[in-house]
C-alpha cells in the first residue's frame, strides 16, 4: 500500500532520474543497493575461493566440499540446478528451453 506522505518523495525521486541513461541508472542503483545490484540471480551460490560444489543430491540441493577435508550441504527455496538428459548441471538463469 501507498504512504500518501510520501508521494512528493516519490515525485521528486521520479523527477530527479527520469533523464539518467541506462548506464546512470545502473550506477545510481549500484550505489543505492551494493549489496544486492551484480549478485548473480539463480544458479548456484558463489563460494569462496578454495570451496567448491561436488554434486546436486537434489534440485534445491548442493553438496560442498569446504576444503581441509570438511563437508557441507546447501539447501535453498530455489532451484539452484536443473535436470536434463545428460547428469544434473549447474542452473543457468537465462536457459529457455524447458526439458
Amino acid at each position: 500500500m501507498r504512504n500518501p506522505y510520501l508521494a512528493p518523495e516519490r515525485r521528486s525521486s521520479h523527477i530527479a532520474y527520469a533523464s539518467a541513461s541506462s548506464e546512470e541508472a545502473a550506477k545510481i542503483d549500484g550505489e543505492a543497493f551494493p549489496q544486492i545490484i551484480g549478485e548473480p540471480v539463480g544458479g548456484p551460490p558463489q563460494l569462496p575461493a578454495g570451496e567448491s560444489i561436488t554434486g546436486y543430491p537434489t534440485d534445491n540441493a548442493a553438496q560442498v566440499d569446504l576444503g581441509e577435508g570438511k563437508r557441507a550441504v546447501l539447501e535453498s527455496l530455489e532451484p539452484i540446478a536443473v535436470e536434463r538428459r545428460c547428469p544434473t548441471v549447474p542452473g543457468d538463469s537465462t536457459t529457455t528451453a524447458i526439458m
